[in-house]
C-alpha cells in the first residue's frame, strides 16, 4: 500500500486504481521530462564552457548558449568603479508597473493563442507579432540616454518555443510553434576610452592651482561642477564628460548645482554665457563683412577720471587696462585676442554690428541651432538670448536695432547668449578647419541618423589664418591671457590655439585675498562667473578639439579653466593619442 499520515496521525490510504494511475504515469513523466533540456548553471567558468565545447563527445547532453547582456564601463573612482560617461551612455530599468499594465490585454491574449490545440495560419502571425512585442516582468529595457533612445533597436526581439510531450507527439495535430530570438543591433560611439576616463578622471578630481596662482578658486577645486569636451576636428566626440556624477556637497557660496546630477556638455542647467571665447567669431565676422581693419588701433583701454578702463556699459577686466606705458597706444584686434581685452571688443560690437549682422554671425557659427548628434538626453539649442522686447525668439526675428548694451555686452559674450560646452567645440572645430561640422557620437546604426553634414564657414582663408595665429599667441607671447600656465610648446611638447573666457553669472560671494594668496581673510560680494577654456591642437595641424568648462567659480579663467586645461592636456591619454595619430612629441 501506498500511504501517508496527516496532522492527527491517521493514516490517508490511495486507492488501488489511483495507485494504479500514478505508477503509469511515473514512467511516462520521467520519458517526457528527460527530453526537455535543464538550466545547469547560469553563469559557468570558462574552463567549463572550454571543455563542453571542445569535446562534445565526452559531455553528451550538454551545451552552451551564448547569452547578450547590457554591462556599464567604468572607471575607477573616488569610492571605486563608476559607471563611464553615464548620462550619455544612458541606463537600463526593469518595466514599471504602467509599462506591464499597457501590455496586460496583449499578454492575455498571446496566453490564450498558446494554449489553442489548433490554430490557423492567421493566428501564427498573430502570434508571432504578440512574441516580438512582448515584455517580461524582469526584462530590461533602455530608459535613458543613449540606451533610451535606441533602445527599440538594441533590445532585438523575443524569442518563443512551444514545447510538446511525448502524448502530443503520439496523438498527431499541429506542429510546436517555434520563432527565434534575434539579437539587437549593435551600436558603436566615437568615445575613446582612454580620454573619457582622462577627462573625467581629471573633473572629478582637478589639481589646485599653483600657489603662486593670485587669485585661485580653491573651493571649486573641492566641489567642482563642470564639463570637458573632447572632438575631432570633423566633429567625432571623443570624450563628453562632466560633474557631478552624483550628488556632492555644496561648496561655500556655489549655487547648488554640485547637488544636481546633470550631463552638463550637451545642457543648459543654467544660464551659460561663453565669456571671451566667444570674441574670435565676432573679430571673424567684424573682418569679413564689417570692414574691419586688424592692425588699426581703435580704442584706449586704459583708466580716465578715476574710473575702470571701460567703452560704454563694459569694463575691462585689468584695472590698469591693456594700453602700454607711457605712449598709450590705441588697442588693435591683435592685442585685443590676445589680451582678451573687454573695452576693445565693447566698442566692436557697438560701432561694428548691428542686430541682423550678430544674427548672421551666431547662426554661421552654430549658435541657436542643434549640434547634430542625435542622442539624448536632447540637446537644447543653446541659444542665442537677447534680453530685450524687441527681439521675438531666441534667434530673434524682429528686424528693429538692438540698444547699444546689447551690442557691446553680446561682442564680449555676456548676459545675452548663454551656449553648451559642446557647441562651443562645435564652433572652434570650423575655425580649425573653415568648415563647421555635424557632431556626432554613434558610430554605428548610420542608417538611423540624419545624413551628416557639414557647411563652409562664410569666412576668407586668410581671416581664418588671422585669427588662427593670434590664437596660438594667446599661449606663447609674454602678454597672453594664457601665458606662463604650462600650455606652451615648451612644456606640452607640441603647440595650442587656445582662447580663455571668463562670463558675469550673477552677484555673489567672492574672496577677499590678502597680499599672499591661499588664505581667504574674508568673503565680499562680488561678481561670480563662469569661465572657458576653448581651442585646439597642434595648432597648425588640428587632431584634438577642446572645451573645458567651469561652472560659478569665484576666480576668472587664468585661475581656474586654463590651468584645468593644462591638467587635460599634460595628461598620458592625450600623449598616447597624438602618438597614435602620428603628431611628432618634442620633449617635455
Amino acid at each position: 500500500q501506498l500511504a501517508c499520515g496527516d496532522r492527527s496521525g491517521e493514516q490517508l490510504v490511495l486507492s488501488e486504481l489511483r495507485r494504479k494511475v500514478a505508477l503509469e504515469e511515473r514512467d511516462y513523466v520521467v520519458r517526457d521530462r528527460g527530453a526537455r533540456p535543464l538550466r545547469f548553471l547560469r553563469e559557468p567558468g570558462y574552463e567549463l564552457v572550454r571543455l563542453v565545447t571542445r569535446f562534445p563527445e565526452r559531455f553528451a547532453g550538454f551545451s552552451a548558449r551564448t547569452i547578450s547582456r547590457r554591462l556599464p564601463l567604468a572607471f575607477d573612482g573616488e569610492e571605486g568603479p563608476s559607471p563611464l560617461a553615464e548620462m550619455l551612455v544612458g541606463k537600463v530599468q526593469m518595466p514599471s508597473l504602467i509599462d506591464l499594465v499597457e501590455r496586460e490585454e496583449q499578454r492575455r491574449e498571446l496566453a490564450s493563442l498558446t494554449e489553442q490545440v489548433a490554430r490557423s495560419s492567421e493566428q501564427d502571425r498573430l502570434l508571432r507579432d504578440l512574441v516580438a512585442e512582448s515584455l517580461g516582468a524582469t526584462e530590461l529595457l533602455g530608459s535613458t540616454g543613449i540606451e533610451g533612445y535606441f533602445d527599440a533597436l538594441l533590445a532585438g526581439r523575443n524569442g518563443f518555443r512551444e514545447t510538446q510531450g511525448l502524448e502530443e507527439r503520439e496523438r498527431g495535430g499541429r506542429e510546436a510553434f517555434y520563432q527565434p530570438a534575434i539579437d539587437g543591433l549593435d551600436l558603436v560611439l566615437t568615445l575613446d576610452l582612454d580620454l573619457q576616463r582622462a577627462a573625467q578622471r581629471l573633473l572629478e578630481h582637478p589639481e589646485p592651482a599653483p600657489d603662486d596662482e593670485d587669485r585661485p578658486d580653491d573651493e571649486w577645486t573641492r566641489h567642482p561642477v563642470g564639463a570637458i569636451v573632447l572632438m575631432t576636428p570633423t566633429g567625432e566626440v571623443l570624450a563628453a564628460a562632466s560633474v557631478p556624477t552624483k550628488p556632492g556637497e555644496v561648496g561655500l557660496h556655489q549655487d547648488g548645482q554640485r547637488a544636481i546630477v546633470l550631463e552638463r556638455t550637451l545642457r543648459l542647467p543654467t544660464h551659460q554665457p561663453p565669456g571671451s571665447v566667444f570674441k574670435v567669431f565676432i573679430a571673424a565676422w567684424a573682418m569679413q563683412f564689417r570692414g574691419l581693419d586688424p592692425e588699426r588701433g581703435l580704442v584706449w583701454c586704459r583708466p580716465e577720471d578715476g574710473e575702470l578702463p571701460h567703452w560704454g556699459h563694459v569694463h575691462c577686466h585689468s584695472h590698469w587696462g591693456h594700453s602700454e606705458f607711457p605712449l598709450f597706444p590705441k588697442i588693435d584686434l591683435r592685442t585685443a585676442l590676445r589680451r582678451s581685452c573687454n573695452v576693445y571688443f565693447s566698442l566692436l560690437g557697438d560701432q561694428y554690428f548691428d542686430a541682423e549682422a550678430m544674427r548672421s554671425m551666431v547662426t554661421a557659427f552654430g549658435f541657436g541651432e542643434p549640434t547634430g548628434i542625435r542622442s539624448l538626453p536632447p540637446e537644447r539649442a543653446g541659444a542665442v538670448r537677447f534680453e530685450d522686447a524687441l527681439l521675438s525668439g531666441p534667434l530673434g526675428e524682429s528686424t528693429s536695432p538692438l540698444h547699444e548694451v546689447h551690442r557691446q555686452r553680446l561682442a564680449n559674450g555676456l548676459s545675452y547668449i548663454s551656449t553648451t560646452p559642446m557647441q562651443i567645440a562645435r564652433a572652434y572645430a570650423a575655425l580649425a578647419t573653415g568648415v563647421l561640422p555635424d557632431v556626432r557620437i554613434v558610430q554605428g546604426m548610420q542608417e538611423l541618423q540624419k545624413p551628416r553634414s557639414a557647411r563652409p564657414l562664410p569666412i576668407d582663408a586668410g581671416v581664418l589664418a588671422f585669427l588662427r595665429e593670434n590664437l596660438i599667441d594667446v599661449v606663447e607671447r609674454q602678454d597672453g591671457s594664457a601665458y606662463g600656465k604650462h600650455l606652451d610648446r615648451a612644456s606640452l611638447g607640441f603647440q595650442v590655439a587656445l582662447k580663455t573666457g571668463s562670463a558675469d553669472y550673477k552677484r555673489g560671494e567672492v574672496p577677499a585675498y590678502p597680499l599672499t594668496r591661499r588664505t581667504v581673510a574674508a568673503w565680499e560680494s562680488g561678481m561670480r562667473k563662469h569661465t572657458w577654456g576653448a581651442g585646439w591642437f597642434p595648432a597648425r595641424d588640428p587632431k584634438l578639439v577642446f572645451t573645458v568648462y567651469v561652472h560659478d567659480t569665484a576666480t576668472t579663467s587664468g585661475g581656474g579653466a586654463v590651468y584645468l586645461a593644462s591638467q587635460l592636456l599634460h595628461s598620458e591619454a592625450i600623449g598616447s593619442y597624438l602618438r597614435a595619430a602620428g603628431v611628432p612629441l618634442e620633449q617635455r
